[in-house]
């Protein structure tokens, strides 16, 4: 049987195969790359959702708390407040803003891959007195 293809052919189609390899290798390390960061970018979104939502609901207490009129009337049980809420410490502080005014700060701070994160969030109450 005649051979059909040349020395330099076989070169030829060895160089063409291996280019080949090699793009097909490029694009799928930018695909695992980019996987990567999505996968980051993700938890980061769940750990701030999660964040707001302890937030919300700390904020939430604390104003049902004043309307259903179960506090003191000075809130001196909880006007500076640190506690651990699973991975991330909540930090309350109300101070008197004006005579009738209470400024309310819900602060939460954690650790996402080795550097912190915060969030806070900030309310005014309005007090009869």
């Amino acid at each position: 049987m005649p051979n059909i293809f040349k020395t330099n052919d076989r070169v030829y189609a060895f160089i063409d195969i291996l280019v080949g390899l090699l793009i097909f290798s490029l694009g799928f390390a930018t695909i695992l790359s980019l996987n990567n960061w999505v996968v980051q970018a993700k938890v980061q979104a769940e750990n701030y959702m999660e964040a707001i939502n302890i937030a919300s609901s700390t904020m939430d207490e604390i104003i049902n708390e004043y309307k259903n009129k179960e506090f003191t009337g000075d809130f001196a049980d909880i006007l500076n407040l640190n506690d651990r809420y699973g991975k991330y410490e909540r930090i309350i502080v109300m101070t008197k803003d004006a005579p009738n005014l209470w400024l309310i700060s819900v602060k939460l701070e954690w650790i996402e891959r080795g550097e912190p994160r915060e969030y806070l969030l900030e309310s005014l109450l309005y007090v009869n007195e």
